[in-house]
């Protein structure tokens, strides 16, 4: 489970700005963002159960971040894992490469996902759905655009509407790159839980109460060995990663380390 949100085309010298939360099994084992590959040279952590990651950049300005679709029950175990997806797909090294290499899969191979890969001119959201052997592609519109565990800008999903509650009264064409970060970790650290009545929950089958899809309405989750567990901010221009933050941890807890230099490290 995990929540991006996207300034698409809103800051004049950052045309694409990504901040996401990655929520997980708090003893599932992942490192720091570090170098991922050197062809073409990319950042991101990994998930060292999988061996993936979940998000990452290029050197050339190239973003892939994943959600995961949500489900009632159980990820299916028999499912092709969705961490190397990430990386795969960072390897192609460029957004048409990108969407080429994903068009070449069977998306009911996989465990339901959602994909946003881009640069600062152009963004898609894949979609794999179990039921739809081809994976679906959506390009991302300007503004200010929310990535949940559904498809971008889900009505089904609080914190949705909670998150462009929070975004939408700054105006980000105007603000310093400190300033958009204080508001992005603001909204990250997000604790404000909708009523139990505006959560959907199925009438029969789920493996868990009700009570728990509420408390995942959260932007920052934070649940008995489950929760948000680091996140990360990625500013893009032309070619290139203006800024790479991240942190191993909650972003009310820490503050991010910039690392945009391990992308570009000296000659």
């Amino acid at each position: 489970m995990c929540t991006l949100l996207i300034l698409n085309q809103v800051s004049p010298e950052y045309p694409v700005i990504v901040a996401a939360n990655r929520d997980e099994f708090l003893e599932r084992p992942a490192t720091d963002a570090q170098v991922l590959l050197e062809d073409p040279r990319t950042i991101g952590g990994v998930d060292l159960q999988s061996q993936g990651t979940w998000m990452g950049a290029t050197a050339d300005g190239y973003f892939v971040g994943l959600t995961n679709q949500r489900s009632f029950s159980s990820a299916d175990v028999e499912r092709l894992s969705r961490g190397p997806l990430v990386l795969n797909t960072l390897q192609a090294g460029s957004l048409d490469a990108g969407l080429a290499y994903l068009r070449s899969l069977r998306g009911s191979d996989f465990n339901p996902f959602n994909l946003l890969l881009g640069d600062s001119q152009r963004l898609f959201v894949a979609y794999g759905r179990i039921d739809q052997p081809d994976i679906q592609m959506e390009e991302v519109p300007p503004g200010v655009q929310i990535l949940p565990n559904d498809v971008l800008n889900s009505p089904l999903f609080s914190k949705v509407q909670r998150a462009r509650a929070l975004l939408e009264p700054h105006d980000f064409s105007t603000l310093a790159w400190g300033d958009i970060v204080s508001v992005l970790q603001q909204v990250l650290s997000d604790r404000e839980l909708p009523p139990l009545e505006k959560v959907p929950y199925p009438s029969e089958g789920s493996e868990y109460p009700h009570e728990l899809f509420q408390k995942l309405q959260a932007l920052r989750v934070a649940l008995p060995g489950y929760g948000t567990r680091s996140a990360t901010m990625v500013a893009l221009q032309p070619s290139k990663v203006a800024h790479y933050l991240f942190t191993n941890n909650a972003p009310d807890q820490s503050s991010f380390v910039d690392i945009t230099s391990l992308l570009y490290p000296p000659s």
